[in-house]
């Protein structure tokens, strides 16, 4: 009962320990090295998604979210890590009230061992904070910076809300120094970490779009736990760039389909918790997962044909695998 049995999700490796958080004390004053000594502690599980910063070639990375995520099925819900890792939450979420007060945020994202490649946050309203803790050289945070920044880098891909950005040519940007160090942001702007020796741990503040459409419970449970959230007045700050490109095709739709737009708009209302330009979420894979091991379970027998011929007939009969799959 320890553990979520969500062992094979993850390669057999990254379950989440009720056991290890239970083990998580939180401190009347949440310092860097509490943080440090609660995520030395727990088993980091293997993230399979967010292919827009996993480092080409790594089949996965560690890095989860606390928070406010996306569900296929259910909108906007508390991560698995924040049900079962209560004292962790707690913990993170005292130690950016303590530092950064007047903050707002929804969802932090915690990553080790990793360098994102250059990406941007595509779930992102507002601004983040971030900082980078443990023993490590390097890993600073490069920024695009097209006006001051004096060190360029090779745009791998397109990034979203940024057309005039052509993949392969040379973008300038900053370097900003995260190392135990609070750092504010805007995620809608390319950015990096880069690269580093040691041992790297960073954690990532934001709000998620939508986050107005939660259910009163999630909204409860995160207050509970520490969670500064932010209110309807937080939609002035938003720094989504909207693509010009994309602004034309959704008019040409709307000529063409009239539903078709009339559903990208109510998609845009909603924060953009439905359609392509949102990122799968950890959360939405888990259950794409579960059930297909549900389905999977539904016949767990190899010789499930010649069971259902024994059951219907009381016969053994010939209904082997082989069989059936001639006659599909």
């Amino acid at each position: 009962e320890d553990f979520a049995p969500l062992e094979s999700l993850h390669g057999g490796h990254g379950r989440y320990s009720r056991a290890e958080d239970r083990a998580i004390e939180v401190p009347d004053t949440v310092k860097a090295e509490h943080v440090l000594k609660a995520l030395g502690q727990i088993t980091w599980p293997n993230c399979f998604t967010r292919n827009n910063v996993r480092p080409d070639g790594a089949p996965f990375i560690e890095a989860f979210p606390l928070g406010v995520v996306l569900n296929y099925c259910l909108g906007l819900v508390c991560s698995r890590p924040t049900r079962l890792w209560p004292n962790l939450t707690k913990l993170i979420a005292k130690f950016l009230a303590q530092e950064q007060p007047d903050f707002r945020y929804t969802t932090v994202q915690l990553n080790r061992d990793y360098a994102t490649k250059m990406h941007v946050d595509g779930n992102n309203h507002g601004p983040s904070y971030i900082i980078g803790l443990g023993n490590y050289e390097g890993g600073e945070l490069w920024i695009m910076d097209e006006e001051n920044g004096d060190l360029e880098m090779e745009l791998p891909c397109i990034m979203r809300g940024w057309p005039h950005l052509k993949p392969g040519s040379m973008v300038r940007g900053r370097l900003v120094d995260c190392h135990d160090k609070w750092v504010k942001f805007d995620g809608n702007t390319p950015h990096m970490t880069m690269p580093y020796t040691g041992s790297r741990i960073s954690i990532v503040y934001f709000s998620r779009r939508g986050w107005l459409t939660m259910l009163p419970e999630t909204k409860d449970t995160l207050e509970s736990a520490g969670f500064l959230l932010p209110g309807e007045d937080y939609l002035n700050v938003s720094t989504v760039k909207q693509d010009p490109t994309a602004e034309k095709v959704k008019q040409v739709s709307k000529k063409t389909n009239r539903a078709a737009a009339e559903a990208e708009e109510e998609d845009d209302q909603d924060g953009g918790l439905v359609g392509s330009e949102d990122e799968v979420d950890e959360d939405e894979k888990v259950d794409e997962v579960l059930r297909e091991e549900q389905d999977a379970a539904t016949w767990p027998a190899s010789d499930w044909a010649a069971r259902l011929c024994l059951h219907l007939t009381g016969e053994k009969g010939s209904w082997g695998p082989e069989v059936v799959d001639e006659h599909r």
